[in-house]
Order: structure tokens, then sequence, then C-alpha cells
């Protein structure tokens, strides 16, 4: 079977016999997506996580506030030209920290409904948007259970009541997808769709650089689906996304600073230092090259680690002796490439943080009791560790007087800014416990493991690559690409799987709906992909028929 074979298919709809359920069609209305009900369900969902969790924090706003604040301040020097905010959050885009700003004009009482029923709002539409998308190409309530399913996940709801990037990025990231399956009986990429993944790709690098890749790629396997790779389109995508991560270094460079392409800086020597806890004898004579300040030696850093402070000290040191920001940055930088080249075991470790961050974190439980993954911590605690970073970002079960706590310290401690305190008294009214009885339904979808999602998406992507390549290729490329991304970054966190949420579901209900199809050699699809492909190159933009 061809790709064309495949997009008649598509084209037919109900000839590709989705699959569906044995209850009665009028039970069921609500989960067509072609109905007002699955509308409102999708709301109604989203209206009872808005109310259920309440405001949400987690200590990264304040590095986003800490760019809002340099954004306003008249001495904008600090945290845009130089100082900490540069050092440690120069990948920050401007997106959030814009946002905050915004929102810091309103009243306070209205600060965290304005944020929480925006972020719903947009990430109710985007998945309805996306869900239709899909049902239109493949006629299947399944789509709609993913949707649901979507929904009743806290950790998914928690993040629209949040001030991170989290809950847009998603959005964006589901609006490129039904954007490209929109796309999919099209021979031709239409305005619409060209806007949708502009703004997609733009958006999303202003948030979430991560997420912008997964945009880009999906626009770029639109085009070679519609064999328009080689168009204008290809260059309009490419263009929006330079502009994007360039926008915030340029804008830097421009007010007088250093122009600084975006990267990890000191938290490569900090998460370095965590992900190699045995280092070699032969990094002492290296780290003793660096000119450390005298207070931090070489050894004492190898051997216990570095807090945020110490490697703060040892940038400071590097400035105030006459290196540029761009010097600084580089040399602390080559001190964490050197921990991770050293070995092969922080280079397995990387891969490992890579898989945590994209929600599968059952490998540790494999581990020897004795192997250190991160400094400190052996398979079974970082699992653990995990585990209830997991439960504390789905917000189940939340203790009020912990969220004081970390209010306090990082929010409304002294030299906090004014936007700090803000936040803080825009969030605190909002903090919520729950009442028992909803802990118990909250903990019991809570407690389902991302890992789950992680390897049956896995699956259904295997499956889809012998269906249509390119959406398999698709759906398996996004956590691929994230564990790449994120294990380079050496940070093993869950949060950064949360915009791999919806991709895992939808990828296991379009396997589940093209089950019908046969399955077609993959070599033979990519034949053909290829042949769409230079066939339109050669006839200088008219696409063969």
């Amino acid at each position: 079977m061809t790709i064309g074979r495949i997009m008649q298919l598509g084209r037919l709809g109900k000839n590709c016999a989705p699959v569906s359920f044995s209850l009665g069609e009028q039970s069921l209305n609500c989960l067509s997506p072609e109905k007002r009900s699955f509308i409102f369900l999708i709301v109604l969902l989203h209206t009872f996580f808005f109310w259920l969790q309440g405001a949400v924090i987690w200590a990264d706003a304040s590095s986003y506030i800490n760019i809002s604040d340099a954004l306003l301040t008249s001495q904008r020097g600090v945290g845009i030209i130089t100082g900490e905010p540069l050092w440690w959050h120069n990948y920050v885009p401007l997106g959030l920290p814009l946002l905050w700003n915004a929102l810091a004009l309103l009243p306070v009482k209205l600060i965290w409904p304005c944020l929480a029923v925006g972020q719903h709002a947009i990430a109710a539409s985007a998945l309805v948007y996306c869900t239709r998308s899909f049902y239109s190409a493949w006629p299947s309530r399944w789509f709609a259970v993913a949707a649901v399913v979507l929904c009743l996940i806290p950790f998914y709801q928690s993040m629209h009541n949040a001030l991170l990037t989290e809950s847009l990025a998603s959005s964006f990231l589901l609006i490129s997808l039904g954007t490209s399956v929109g796309a999919i009986n099209s021979r031709s990429m239409s305005a619409r769709a060209s806007v949708l993944f502009c703004i997609c790709i733009f958006f999303a690098t202003q948030l979430r650089s991560t997420v912008a890749v997964f945009c880009l790629g999906i626009a770029f396997a639109t085009l070679i689906r519609q064999g328009r790779l080689l168009s204008g389109n290809l260059v309009a995508f490419s263009l929006v996304f330079i502009f994007g991560i360039l926008l915030f270094p340029s804008i830097r460079a421009l007010d007088g600073g250093e122009f600084i392409f975006p990267r990890l800086g000191p938290s490569k020597l900090w998460a370095g230092l965590y992900a190699n806890p045995n280092p070699s004898p032969e990094l002492t004579e290296r780290f003793r090259s660096y000119q450390l300040p005298p207070s931090i030696s070489a050894e004492r850093l190898l051997k216990e680690g570095a807090s945020f402070g110490d490697v703060t000290t040892i940038m400071r040191s590097w400035i105030d002796a006459g290196a540029s920001n761009t010097e600084a940055i580089g040399k602390i930088e080559d001190m964490g490439r050197a921990l991770i080249a050293d070995g092969y075991r922080p280079r397995l470790n990387s891969i490992g943080y890579g898989l945590s961050s994209s929600g599968f974190n059952f490998y540790l439980l494999a581990l020897p009791a004795d192997y250190e993954i991160f400094r400190g911590f052996n398979g079974r605690k970082l699992f653990a560790h995990e585990r209830n970073h997991y439960l504390y970002l789905s917000w189940v079960r939340p203790n009020v007087g912990a969220f004081d706590s970390q209010i306090a310290e990082f929010f409304e401690k002294d030299g906090k800014s004014e936007l700090h305190r803000l936040f803080a008294a825009s969030m605190k009214p909002y903090f919520r416990s729950q009442p028992t009885y909803l802990h118990f339904i909250m903990g019991l979808v809570a407690y389902i493991p991302l890992d789950l999602f992680f390897l049956l998406s896995l699956a259904a992507s295997a499956v889809l690559l012998r269906k249509d390549v390119l959406l398999g290729s698709i759906f398996l490329g996004i956590p691929l690409i994230n564990i790449y991304i994120t294990g380079s970054s050496l940070f093993a966190d869950v949060r950064y799987s949360y915009a791999l949420l919806g991709t895992f579901l939808f990828s296991i209900a379009t396997c589940v709906a093209l089950l019908p199809l046969p399955p077609t050699p993959v070599l033979l699809q990519i034949s053909a992909i290829v042949k769409r492909n230079f066939s339109f190159a050669r006839k200088g933009g008219e696409l063969q028929k």
C-alpha cells in the first residue's frame, strides 16, 4: 500500500473501519468530538480542576519573575546584561516574564483567576481542536477518549493553575499536531495551516524551546507528506523558529550587552557534578587549571559536588578577574562537559535522566542497589524522589503549610523584589485544601504511572510506522528528541514530560483507530515519500499528480 492509498482511505473516513464501542450511539454522544456535548465535557473537566486544585506554585516561577523584574526596572543591566539571572537563566525566553508583567497590572485578587482561566481556556480549545482534527481524518471515538483521559490526569490540569511555561507550550504543541493531521488529506499547505504553524512555532520558542523543536518537526513532516518539503513554507517555518530563538539574545545585544546564544551556563557544571559522583583522578588536575577561587578547591568540588552558591561564586570570581559573560559561561560549561566525558557512567546516567524527563522511571528499579545514578541517589531513591515530585506537581493532597514555606523562601524573604511579593500576595488567597473524598479520587488517577503511557505510546508508534511512516515518526520522534535534549541538559525532572502527555494518548488512540488498515513496508512508504518530494523539486514547485 502506498502513501497515496493511505491518504485515500483517510479521505474515505468510514472505509477505515474505525474501532467503535459496543454501547449505543445515544449513550456516547458526549464522546463524539463533533457534538457540542463533547466540548461541554472538556470545559466541565477543566472547570472542575480549576476549582479543585486552586493556585499551584513551584519554585521555578521565581526565576521567570527575576527576568520580569529585570525587564521593568530602570537598572536593566542586572538580569539582562549581567548578573546571576543572566548566568543561570540566559536560556529563559521572553514569553512568561512578559506575561507576568502584564498580569502585574491587574488588581491583586484578579491575577491568579485571570492566569488560570486563560490557560485553561487555551488548553481546552487546543484539545478540542486537536481531537476534532484527528476525528475528521479517522472517525473514531478513541480520540475523544484520549482527550477525556488527558483531562482526568491531575498533573495535566495542575499546570494550568500555575505560572509556568508547561500549560501554554503544551497547548501550542497540540495545535501543531491538530494542524498537521488536519492537512492529511490536502495536497497543499493552506494559508490557514501555514499561519497556525508559524504562530505555534514562534510562541513555543518564547515558552519552551524544546516544544518549539517539536512544533517545527511536525510542520516539516507535514510538508514532507504533501511532497512540498522544498517550498517557501520550509523557509518561512525555519525563519520563524530562528527569529524566535534569537529574539531575546538580540535584545540583550542591542541593549548594550553581549550576544549570548541560549545555553545552560552554570547549570552544566552543577548538574555535571551530580551526574558524575565518582570522577576520575585525572579531572582534579584539569579542574585546578580553571583558576577556581580560594574558597573552592578542585578536590572539594569533585568530592562533595557544588551548591548553586558555589557555582555562582566561581562565575563571579572570573567576571571580577576581567572575563566577559560569554567567556565565563563557556568556561564553566567546559567544566561540565569534562565531567560527562569522564568515562561511560556519566553518559549512561545522562540517558537515564532523559528517560526520567520523558515520563519513564521504571528503569531505575532495575539498577543495582550500589549504583549511584545521581550524587547521593541510587536507583530506588531517585525513583521515589521522582514519584513524590510527580505527585507534588499533580497537586494531590496539598499541604497549605508547605506552600506557605515555599512562598516565604522563594518569593517573600529579604531581598526579593516587589514583583516576587506581588506573586505571593496573588497566590496565597487561592491555595486550597481539598475534601478527603476528592483526595481519594485524585489519588487513584495520579497513581497511574506515566511509565504506562510512555510504554504504550512507544508500542503504538512502532505499529503506526507500518501504517503511516510519517505519523509514526512524529509520535516516536517527539519522546526520542525529548530524551536527547533533556539528557544532554543533565536534568532528571518529570515536569519536562508534561508536554508529551497529549502526544502519548493521541498516539495510542491513533494506533487503535488505524488498526484495520493493512500494513505497508516502511521502505516502500519512504520510497514513495522521497519520490513525491524529489518530483516536486524537479518540477519547480508543481506537485506531481
